[in-house]
């Protein structure tokens, strides 16, 4: 089960790479910190959502509660494919943001 969700993760990430570098940004490029924001909260609902139908359900929320669109995610991904460098840590500030400890677990092991 925990390899699904892992599987997941990584396959959303992959796709919105992959159709980024298919599809034409519409639009103004999306401001780097809402994406890294929307792509956090996606990938934290992979791990949480228990089937593929409750994921796309609640990714179609995420998106709207963001004021974001699939097009823009993947222009945003596209804009970025001449920059590899920046890039790369933007995805590793959003895996960093996904495994940091929540507030409640944060609290839990400072009492410890």
């Amino acid at each position: 089960m925990r390899m699904q969700r892992w599987l997941g993760t990584v396959l959303l990430a992959g796709s919105v790479f992959a159709a980024g570098c298919r599809q034409r940004a519409i639009g103004s490029m999306m401001d780097r910190e809402a994406f890294i924001e929307v792509m956090v909260a996606l990938r934290k609902e992979a791990v949480a959502s228990p089937d593929s139908l409750v994921f796309d359900a609640r990714r179609a929320a995420i998106l709207a509660d963001a004021g974001v669109t699939d097009s823009a995610l993947y222009g945003f991904v596209r804009a970025m494919e001449r920059r590899p460098d920046e890039m790369s840590a933007i995805w590793d500030v959003i895996d960093a943001r996904v495994n940091a400890p929540s507030t409640e677990e944060a609290d839990t092991v400072r009492v410890r």
